[in-house]
């Protein structure tokens, strides 16, 4: 029993004042891996259909990729969608008005991935923008432009500067007024947008519009040119505006608008050339001495030309009717009475009596009554000696004539 006792103190004495001897370990404890850095400051820029997500990294020296983990709002289903292994990716296929969460997670050289980012949303949204509702051409500086999104977007900027050095952002209107810099030509502006989370649009938006300030004829011409047209003639009427996809025309003196086109149609030879061209049948009656053809033109962006009058003068004739022509002897036998129905040409300019020994009479014979006066239809003369033919001619302004029937006297 004192063996046992003794023991116990033994023991006792050895655990309170220690050991001075220790064994050296051939495996020393290793330090444990540092944390894998998580991606910060995550940024999306917005485009249609697709996202460009950016983020920072601390240090970068050990990592090997990044993993984008993307979910429609609903962190269940989220998945990877790829890896990089720059700290930037565009994300492609997304839908319109559909909202998605973005995360990130960097993968270390030994092939260990972190903790994912913070999530940041990105709301898909269709963006488009026009100038004055996609009309092709302006006349005015000032115009409308209208921006199409569905997302919540809380300011824009415009420029027709692409870098946007010359403008500053302003509060979002789907509709904003803008001033297109001087000078005819096709102007083109562009417009970003910054959105209530935080996100931009991507790709620029822009639109193109000509402004067209002024229009001008060059010259109003007609074809055949120095002609007398007659009912049944085709003319070719044509104005050089040197500008297409406008409307011209012609009028002249009982014509108030004769249409052309610019499309290779109705006359006109080459398609989108600047020349207006349009076919006009003359009429029955027709008539115009010495007309002006004016030229009348209006450009695509709504500006009027000055109207221009053509060189040269236009001509249309219709040949006076033909009148009747009798003749009888007085009763004293010693002189031949004529009369004839009246002219109702608009264009009259005389009754003419011709006659011949022949019964071929025409304008090469004997004239032998001149008479101006439309409404003078009958004169007298002795009676001939010999068989004479008769015929009255009726003349316009142009020089055309008609002749009438002919008399002869005296009769066999």
């Amino acid at each position: 029993m004192r063996k046992i006792i003794l023991l116990i103190l033994l023991l006792l004495i050895i655990s309170i004042t220690g050991c001075d001897r220790y064994v050296n370990s051939k495996n020393p404890v290793r330090s444990l891996p540092q944390g894998v850095p998580v991606p910060t400051n995550l940024q999306v820029v917005i485009n249609n259909e697709s996202v460009t997500l950016n983020w920072d990294i601390s240090d970068s020296s050990q990592v090997a990729k990044y993993r984008v983990y993307v979910s429609e709002n609903d962190s269940l289903n989220e998945h990877l969608y790829d890896s990089t292994t720059t700290s930037s990716i565009t994300i492609t296929g997304l839908q319109v008005n559909h909202i998605y969460r973005l995360r990130v997670a960097a993968v270390l050289k030994s092939g260990l991935e972190g903790d994912k980012s913070l999530p940041i949303a990105a709301h898909m949204s269709l963006l488009s923008m026009s100038i004055n509702n996609n009309n092709k051409y302006t006349n005015s500086q000032d115009v409308s432009i209208g921006v199409n999104t569905s997302n919540q977007a809380t300011e824009v900027i415009f420029s027709e500067d692409s870098t946007f050095s010359d403008a500053v952002y302003e509060p979002f209107s789907a509709h904003r007024n803008f001033k297109l810099s001087a000078g005819d030509g096709v102007k083109t502006v562009y417009a970003r947008l910054q959105f209530a989370d935080g996100s931009q649009s991507g790709d620029l938006l822009s639109d193109d519009i000509i402004l067209d300030t002024k229009a001008h004829i060059d010259s109003v011409f007609y074809t055949p040119a120095e002609k007398v047209f007659s009912p049944g003639d085709t003319i070719i009427f044509s104005v050089d505006a040197q500008e297409t996809e406008g409307q011209a025309s012609v009028s002249f003196t009982g014509v108030s608008s004769v249409e052309l086109f610019d499309d290779g149609t109705n006359g006109d030879l080459l398609s989108g050339d600047g020349i207006y061209t349009g076919r006009y049948i003359v009429p029955l009656e027709a008539n115009l001495n010495d007309g002006l053809v004016t030229g009348n033109f209006t450009d695509a962006a709504g500006n009027r030309a000055p109207s221009v009058v053509s060189q040269a003068v236009l001509n249309i004739n219709t040949p006076p009717d033909t009148v009747e022509l009798v003749g009888y002897v007085n009763p004293s036998g010693d002189s031949v009475y004529f009369h004839w129905t009246e002219s109702n040409d608009n264009d009259f300019e005389s009754y003419r009596i011709y006659e011949n020994n022949n019964a071929t009479v025409d304008t090469s014979g004997t004239l032998i009554q001149y008479i101006t006066n439309q409404t003078t239809t009958n004169f007298s003369i002795e009676l001939p000696t010999s068989t004479t033919y008769f015929r009255v001619f009726v003349f316009d302004r142009h020089g055309a004539f008609t002749g009438s029937n002919i008399v002869e006297f005296p009769k066999p």
